[in-house]
């Protein structure tokens, strides 16, 4: 999606992703046999998981930026200009 520039649903995908290691932290605290696989590669969670936060602080980040321009660009091309027909009348 970031390849292809299709920003409009990373923050859903972002949010899906949190879900899914929260829920994985859950069952790695009530089900023994996942409890036992997480902690044989806990190292790998864990880094999984700092990476995770890194790249969702990054996206959020771009994200508000595009945001602000786009903001910027529709309010400056809305705004009248002296030169117009409309403003001659």
């Amino acid at each position: 999606m970031l390849s292809a520039r299709s920003f409009e649903q990373l923050p859903e995908i972002q949010k899906n992703k949190t879900e899914l290691l929260l829920l994985l932290q859950k069952a790695s605290e009530t089900d023994e046999s996942c409890s036992k696989e997480l902690s044989e590669h806990k190292e790998l969670v864990e880094k999984c998981r700092s990476l995770q936060l890194k790249n969702q602080i990054l996206v959020d980040k771009q994200l508000q930026a595009v945001q602000g321009v786009l903001d910027h660009l529709i309010h400056h091309g809305r705004q009248a200009t002296t030169h117009t027909y409309e403003n001659l009348r």
